[in-house]
């Protein structure tokens, strides 16, 4: 598409690709295109951090969607152990915590990142 293929996945300085920018700013729209045009929905930046991540702080619920349909591994963990639902949690997002409980197993519900915290000791501890 507009000779682009090779450049969906091209990363910035910090490791995002064009889709980690999208579900920061909520662009389902754009989220979509670039999926649908062949983006890895599980790329990872430097630090681990996937799209999932970037949608379930900021809480875009609607870009999740995308990203669950086009196959994104929610239980997958950044270089510090969070999930997409410590994420959520961390960022006090309770729509997106909602929507990522349906999907996920209890082993994931329950997992703990580096610093032994589960997703709902972050939401605890932010006061959610």
């Amino acid at each position: 598409m507009w000779g682009l293929d090779r450049q969906l996945d091209e990363p910035n300085g910090q490791g995002a690709t064009a889709l980690h920018l999208a579900a920061t700013h909520g662009h389902v729209d754009v989220a979509t295109l670039l999926l649908q045009q062949g983006a890895r929905v599980n790329a990872a930046t430097r630090s681990g951090t996937l799209a999932a991540h970037i949608a379930a702080y900021q809480g875009h619920v609607d870009v999740l969607g995308g990203l669950q349909q086009a196959g994104a591994d929610f239980a997958a963990r950044d270089e510090r152990g969070n999930t997409s639902l410590h994420h959520a949690a961390a960022g006090g997002n309770f729509q997106a915590v909602a929507f990522l409980v349906q999907g996920l197993p209890t082993s994931v519900l329950d997992t703990e990142n580096a610093d032994e915290q589960t997703a709902s000791v972050l939401a605890a501890a932010n006061g959610y």
